[in-house]
């Protein structure tokens, strides 16, 4: 079962057991990591590329942005809220969901895939496990592409592309990518992936850049070709064929204009939007920003154990940006700043990276952030008028939530 974690741990070719910080039955000895502040330290790997934003002036923009109306309160309206409907689903861990140009919403959780429609009415499960067409071991992303959903399972590396009356259309292997690959977007006959390779550490625990490889697969050629990668701080170890990470931040990749994305992945204040057909960041653009520290109650251990040893990673502070969202050519980026009163601070940035506008986004119940995302799945509709979020209950429970700003 895919369970909740303050970051993402990697376990690849040997023996890596994860726990819980609270799990009291681990007596291997810890090794901590304090929490890293200074130049992070390479690790050896000979696929570690040159950032494409290196040649890219970066702008810089002051605190405040240029708008007249800015640091306004927008309140979130509840629509609807859908929990458990135990006659055609259960909420277990859902992790991502998508919105299409009706305003249906698709949930995707373990082993679910969940079709709403825009009123909240229930309409379908995609997911059928197993080996044969349309069905899936494992889907670890979905997208919209169109009229058409499509699904991604990472262990047969393949793509099923589904019509919204949950009939399979298509069913696409694509053996070339890496073992540790992610979809991220889908048009027409491209589909946009992120792929990861394990670090070489000697045997130490440290603190590496480890390169994320931003890929186009085209159906047609059939073929995979790489257009950049960024690289994504964390903490690693490998000895022998036993290997472990901690990731301290994630990579998004948005989609934007034409052919452009949105990339966001360092735990400082800094984005970029990336050109497919240049194959280079156009602009990278950051604002000053005070970094929050997380709250001494609310700070948590995440640790990986190899080879009979427990590694520990502690946040101090949170990401400066926990997540990315696309309004138009605006770009939201939703901050750690909360206010217990007016909500959380979204900037607004313009496609030449201007900082042009600030809002604070209230919620109708408290945030909870964690030190890389929000701790919650959310969407935006086109026009920014409408957010779709799947949001932890008081119990334990989920809920499926839809907002109007």
């Amino acid at each position: 079962m895919r369970k909740e974690k303050e970051y993402v741990v990697i376990a690849i070719l040997g023996i890596l057991v994860i726990f819980l910080a609270s799990n009291s039955s681990w007596s291997a000895k810890k090794i901590a990591a304090t929490n890293w502040t200074g130049h992070i330290n390479n690790c050896n790997n000979r696929d570690l590329k040159v950032d494409p934003q290196s040649q890219v002036r970066v702008v810089e923009n002051s605190a405040r942005p240029s708008g007249k109306n800015s640091g306004r309160v927008i309140e979130l309206k509840p629509s609807f809220s859908i929990g458990d409907e135990p006659a055609s689903f259960f909420f277990k861990y859902p992790f991502d969901i998508k919105l299409n140009s009706r305003g249906d919403i698709f949930v995707l959780d373990e082993e679910q895939i969940l079709h709403f429609d825009s009123s909240g009415n229930f309409l379908r499960n995609y997911f059928k496990k197993g080996q044969g067409p349309g069905e899936m071991q494992y889907v670890t992303n979905i997208g919209i592409d169109g009229e058409n959903l499509v699904a991604f399972d990472p262990y047969p590396r393949k793509v099923c592309r589904f019509d919204f009356r949950g009939h399979l259309l298509a069913e696409i292997k694509i053996n070339e990518l890496p073992t540790w690959s992610s979809l991220v977007h889908i048009n027409g006959s491209s589909y946009y992936f992120v792929s990861t390779h394990f670090p070489d550490t000697g045997g130490k625990f440290i603190r590496v850049d480890n390169p994320n490889h931003f890929q186009v697969y085209d159906e047609n050629a059939r073929r995979l070709q790489e257009l950049a990668t960024f690289p994504v701080s964390g903490w690693a170890i490998s000895q022998g064929g036993a290997r472990g990470m901690l990731e301290t931040t994630k990579l998004r990749v948005i989609p934007y204009r034409k052919n452009q994305f949105v990339i966001s992945h360092t735990e400082d204040y800094l984005l970029k939007i990336f050109d497919v057909e240049k194959k280079e960041v156009v602009v990278a653009f950051k604002r000053k920003y005070k970094k929050i520290k997380i709250p001494e109650v609310q700070r948590t251990t995440a640790w990986v154990g190899v080879n009979g040893q427990r590694y520990t990673y502690n946040a101090t502070h949170y990401n400066d940006i926990l997540q990315v969202l696309v309004v138009g050519d605006l770009i939201w980026a939703l901050t750690s700043t909360v206010d217990k009163n007016k909500g959380l601070l979204v900037d607004v940035f313009n496609e030449e990276g201007k900082y042009v506008d600030c809002f604070y986004l209230k919620f109708p119940f408290e945030l909870k952030p964690r030190p890389s995302g929000l701790g919650m799945s959310m969407a935006l509709d086109y026009e920014g008028k409408i957010l779709v979020a799947t949001v932890k209950n008081p119990d334990e429970t989920f809920s499926l939530k839809k907002f109007l700003l």
